[in-house]
């Protein structure tokens, strides 16, 4: 009779918490590595007189610290990873939640069937699955993975929805299919050993060396493309944060030379190089400005916000990569009566934004 599994009994918080507990040393292993961290130089520009507070406060915070895990007798159901004394390592296990019992683990009743594998799982799981947490969450931890030197069987991906973008990523990164093991919902996997990699991007502090693996990894895949050295890019085929005017946005800006993207609609190589060729770069907030990291140093940046959900973590990869920053605050336009700021659609003030052009020098 298989044995029913519960939730985990309790949580590590942090992968020090784990550290310091007695039984570290019969669970695994951790390894740290010396990473630089350089402080954020550029300065966000704009036509307002202040800079937004977010700025501010973000210029002061540090990226997460890189290490690795190795966890004995270790359990990964779905984007959780447990420990042979079955707690839940919630730093690896990431998801945004209030509160730790809010996380997905602790909503199941009971767990799936446990599936026992002998061998050892390089786990890069992840609770988001959009372009960005892709690049940031997945990809840039097999550089850690390399840093380790550590050997491993299979790869352990939650990229069960097998989106194009994935499976393009990994041919370009090298990563053979039959190296690839899919995690879904309803996975429920012990490994003799199981090799997880910090987090890196969770909270858009993406560190300089997560961005300089992008592009030494990618980049070489790149193309320039001719008449594509202004772009907008659209999120009309995004579910939120739409921006509502963006016909006289456009009208306005074919006067200056920009084109209209969809990067829905291209592969990752096309969407490489658009940025590589891009001169200048328009366009809300959203996942498909990761791809900022591709741009060459120098190019101008304008990222669109509402007031009400001003995330500044491209202006850190801006820094990064040494390009030349702008921002727009438009208006908040809820259409759908989600209370989360974070889905509203925008509407951009015309006149500001050719105000903000100025200031480029275009």
């Amino acid at each position: 009779m298989s044995r029913k599994w519960r939730s985990p009994k309790g949580v590590y918080v942090t992968v020090d918490e784990w550290k310091n507990s007695i039984k570290q040393t019969q669970g695994g292993s951790y390894v740290s590595f010396e990473m630089e961290d350089l402080p954020l130089t550029l300065q966000p520009k704009s036509i307002y007189k202040q800079i937004h507070p977010h700025f501010i406060q973000e210029s002061h915070q540090l990226s997460q610290p890189a290490f690795l895990v190795v966890l004995n007798n270790a359990r990964v159901c779905c984007n959780s990873i447990i420990t042979e004394d079955d707690y839940l390592m919630f730093e690896l296990s990431y998801e945004y939640v209030k509160h730790l019992k809010q996380h997905s683990i602790f909503q199941k009743r009971t767990l799936p069937t446990l599936y026992k594998y002998a061998g050892e799982f390089a786990t890069l799981t992840f609770s988001a699955v959009n372009y960005y947490h892709w690049l940031f969450d997945v990809l840039v931890r097999f550089h850690l993975l390399e840093l380790g030197n550590v050997s491993y069987d299979k790869i352990l991906l939650n990229n069960q929805q097998c989106l194009p973008y994935q499976m393009e990523t990994l041919h370009l990164l090298g990563i053979k299919p039959e190296m690839i093991y899919t995690c879904h919902q309803s996975s429920h996997i012990r490994a003799s050993k199981v090799i997880v990699p910090s987090l890196v991007g969770y909270y858009g502090r993406m560190p300089k060396w997560a961005c300089d693996y992008l592009r030494n990894q990618l980049l070489g895949h790149s193309t320039k493309i001719v008449g594509y050295e202004r772009i907008f890019i659209s999120r009309e085929k995004a579910g939120k944060r739409h921006v509502v005017n963006e016909e006289q946005i456009l009208e306005c800006l074919r006067n200056y030379g920009f084109r209209k993207v969809i990067l829905e609609e291209l592969s990752v190589v096309d969407q490489i190089n658009l940025f590589v060729s891009a001169e200048m770069i328009i366009g809300p907030h959203g996942a498909g400005l990761a791809n900022l990291v591709f741009c060459n140093p120098g190019t101008k940046v304008i990222e669109l916000f509402s007031p009400g959900y001003v995330n500044v973590m491209y202006w850190r990869l801006c820094n990064h990569v040494n390009l030349d920053y702008y921002y727009v605050i438009g208006q908040d336009v809820n259409m759908s009566g989600d209370k989360a700021q974070s889905t509203n659609h925008i509407s951009i003030d015309i006149q500001q934004l050719i105000a903000t052009l100025a200031l480029t020098s275009v």
